[in-house]
């Protein structure tokens, strides 16, 4: 009965934390939900992965934190009347040949991913990470090579990704290896495609006249099909994103790369055609920054050069510091996080 717990964690709480979070209806409630559960689980088990306490400890908090999270933006929701389905774009017709290539490709790559075994050197550290603390119950306090008992593995301990997995594992009942290889695939690659195709939509959006509105729907599902094929084909060695995308999916530094730098993509998007950082906005965004640390140790860096760039030029084209001001309170998460690496 485990296993039906898994679309709680994964499907339920993100979608109404996401529509808390939502600035409109049509906004994909999933993937911002998401962020938002990434960073509640990384605020909670860094302290206790500091503090040297049990991953039964940290269970019972961040079960509270999730269902307090969850019952308060449920509340939220019904307040605001926001309870309602989103899409990624208008409801416009399109052929239907484009749906139906875009989820063959999809479905071709979902059994790919869980029916073949890709060999991967990263997983005797990381899977056995998650392995060694959902069976052991200490918290990066175990050499996931030999077993043995080691003190705090500073390297890796603020990453702490693989206590994710872990958690999720222990809540289902579900082997981490099994959860990490088989099923979580089956979740973060159609979750990574639908934050594609919310940027998809904002290009359109922004690019796309009045007269062009019945031939968005088709561009959208074209760009998505587009994606699909870098991402299928684009293997010209052992490292790039698609690589990490189709046979590492399970690892946070595949997580960050397909899933929060792209989120992070979107919401600057957001703030370039709007001029200005909203507070739900702004949220997200101090949000995704904390789930870039849960992916692993450079991914606050990452989101930090990324929001900076882009910060920088927004500040310039729109003549505007209070925006620079407001991305660099987004950014407050990637400097203290720095500094707490620096220190250990």
């Amino acid at each position: 009965m485990g296993i039906l717990l898994l679309p709680v964690y994964l499907i339920l709480l993100p979608m109404l934390l996401g529509a808390a979070v939502a600035e409109e209806p049509k906004q994909p409630p999933l993937p911002l939900g998401m962020m938002l559960q990434m960073a509640l689980f990384q605020l909670t088990g860094l302290p206790f992965v500091l503090l040297g306490r049990s991953m039964k400890e940290l269970t019972i908090w961040v079960n509270i934190i999730y269902l307090s999270a969850g019952l308060f933006c449920f509340l939220h929701i019904l307040k605001r009347g926001r309870l309602r389905s989103a899409g990624l774009g208008p409801r416009q017709r399109a052929p239907l040949i484009l749906p139906l290539v875009f989820f063959l490709l999809l479905v071709f790559q979902l059994y790919q991913a869980v029916t073949l075994a890709p060999f991967d050197g990263d997983d005797a550290y990381y899977i056995a990470q998650s392995v060694a603390t959902a069976e052991q119950g200490d918290l990066y306090r175990t050499i996931p090579y030999t077993g043995f008992a080691t003190a705090l593995d500073a390297r890796h301990a603020l990453a702490i990704f693989p206590l994710w997995i872990a958690f999720l594992s222990e809540m289902t009942g579900i082997h981490a290896t099994i959860l990490a290889h088989t099923l979580l695939p089956l979740f973060l690659i159609p979750l990574t495609y639908i934050v594609y195709g919310m940027i998809g939509q904002e290009l359109l959006n922004r690019a796309g006249a009045a007269d062009r509105q019945e031939n968005r729907k088709a561009s959208l599902w074209g760009f998505l099909i587009l994606a699909e094929l870098l991402m299928i084909f684009g293997a010209p060695s052992i490292y790039p994103a698609s690589i990490f995308f189709l046979t590492r999916t399970w690892q946070g530094k595949s997580v960050l790369a397909n899933l929060v730098l792209p989120m992070v993509c979107y919401i600057m998007l957001r703030i370039g055609r709007r001029r200005e950082v909203l507070l739900k906005t702004g949220i997200l965004l101090f949000c995704t920054n904390i789930a870039a640390a849960l992916c692993t140790t450079m991914g606050v860096f990452l989101t930090a050069l990324v929001i900076a760039g882009a910060g920088t030029a927004l500040a310039i084209y729109h003549r505007s510091l209070r925006l620079l001001f407001r991305l660099f309170l987004c950014c407050i998460p990637c400097l203290l996080y720095a500094g707490l690496y620096v220190i250990l």
